[in-house]
């Protein structure tokens, strides 16, 4: 099991530079290292290279700079236009920003149609930096970068019991995500049970 374990992570951190794992084994007298993997090694903390980040982006950006989302309405016909959102990395948008754009665009599209482009290319490179790695996705701090977020690029989904013996009921903060996301529920409330979260 150790040389599994060591080949899987040797493999990781061949692919991941600035890795360092150590795991231990303890007994009443003694212990030992089980996997010992680039653990004498000093890396700079993730927390420390943040700030070297927002030093770098005060430094070229100055402290006024504000990250915005542009949108560009393009009328196609009477009846029929193109949305364009363009992000640029703003970390405050909000779907409700969103909501208060479609509401006010709906006037001018006459019961017409709406097309919506959602433009990421302002970052000009891979979608998927090379440091990336799938395993981030069950994290919430390893999502994909993207120059375009929306309430932090979250939804919430409330779960809650409707009638003993059913299924619970599944509610989405925003109804869009009925669409976009899939659930399998197969909670069940029990009669006269307790909450358990």
């Amino acid at each position: 099991e150790v040389l599994r374990v060591r080949s899987a992570l040797g493999r990781r951190l061949s692919r991941t530079p600035g890795w360092g794992v150590c795991a231990q084994w303890r007994g009443a007298a003694e212990r030992g290292d089980l996997i010992d993997l680039n653990a004498g090694t000093f890396f700079t903390p993730a927390s420390n290279t943040k700030l070297y980040t927002v030093a770098a982006a005060q430094s070229r950006l100055g402290l006024e700079s504000v990250l915005s989302t542009e949108l560009w309405l393009t009328k196609a016909s009477s009846r029929a236009a193109v949305l364009t959102l363009k992000g640029s990395g703003d970390p405050t948008l909000t779907f409700a920003h969103l909501e208060k754009a479609a509401a006010a665009i709906a006037p001018q599209l006459d019961g017409g149609s709406l097309e919506i482009v959602v433009d990421v290319s302002v970052f000009g490179r891979s979608a998927i930096p090379d440091a990336w790695d799938w395993d981030y996705v069950s994290t919430t701090s390893g999502v994909l970068p993207s120059s375009v977020v929306v309430d932090r690029n979250t939804m919430q989904l409330t779960v809650s019991a409707k009638q003993a013996g059913g299924p619970a009921q599944l509610v989405w903060e925003h109804a869009a995500a009925d669409e976009a996301v899939e659930v399998d529920n197969s909670v069940r409330n029990e009669p006269g049970a307790s909450s358990l979260v």
